[in-house]
């Protein structure tokens, strides 16, 4: 849920646009809910939706704090996302966004040694550019995935028939809807079958197997 105590949404589509400044906060108890959205409406495994998610918040946060490397988790258990950002054990820090003390870094892990690096929980919370841009490379990511789906399901049948719908009809040809499920991946798209290629003569109308 938002920072914002006064703001009362949730999050749409993983995130929160409500508050002017808002922040997000990883540890939302309503993640499983946007996951299972995500695996509804778009017929993907969990497991690959939480994968594209924990994937490009790492890979968002690495870009925007290069050189910094990090850990990105989901936690079913407490339903949210922990991020762990690796730091460099040192006896003086002088940049803590890469480096931790021997002192704090032994009360997190006594067997912690000074110039190891460790992965330290990172409390930080995304910003509203960062945030876009998450979303924008999940959807990217997401139709990736589609697209390499209807790839490999079809690139091997070319010069077959297929079963599909008639959706619509116009100059151009006619605009088949087909659905089929590959592996994880419940396929929806349309295809075109030019007018040249139809059978001469045959009446199609929409609705049409």
């Amino acid at each position: 849920m938002c920072y914002n105590t006064e703001c009362k949404k949730y999050y749409v589509n993983l995130f929160c646009y409500c508050c002017k400044d808002h922040i997000v906060d990883f540890k939302s108890s309503h993640l499983s809910l946007v996951i299972n959205e995500l695996v509804e409406e778009k017929g993907i495994d969990k497991s690959v939706i939480v994968d594209v998610i924990v994937n490009s918040i790492k890979e968002i946060l690495e870009k925007k704090l290069e050189p910094n490397i990090f850990v990105v988790e989901f936690n079913a258990k407490t339903d949210s996302i922990n991020v762990f950002v690796e730091k460099k054990i040192v006896t003086k820090v002088e940049d803590d966004s890469i480096e931790i003390s021997l002192k704090k870094a032994l009360a997190l892990d006594k067997k912690a040694q000074l110039n190891d690096k460790m992965m330290v929980s990172y409390s930080e919370s995304l910003g509203r550019i960062e945030i876009t841009r998450v979303k924008t490379l999940i959807s990217q990511k997401i139709k990736e995935i589609e697209a390499a789906a209807v790839y490999k399901e079809f690139a091997e049948k070319k010069g077959t028939l297929i079963n599909g719908v008639i959706s619509k009809i116009d100059e151009y040809g006619y605009t088949i809807h087909i659905h089929n499920t590959v592996g994880q991946v419940a396929l929806h798209f349309n295809a075109l079958l030019p007018v040249d290629l139809s059978i001469p003569l045959e009446k199609l109308t929409p609705g049409m197997n």
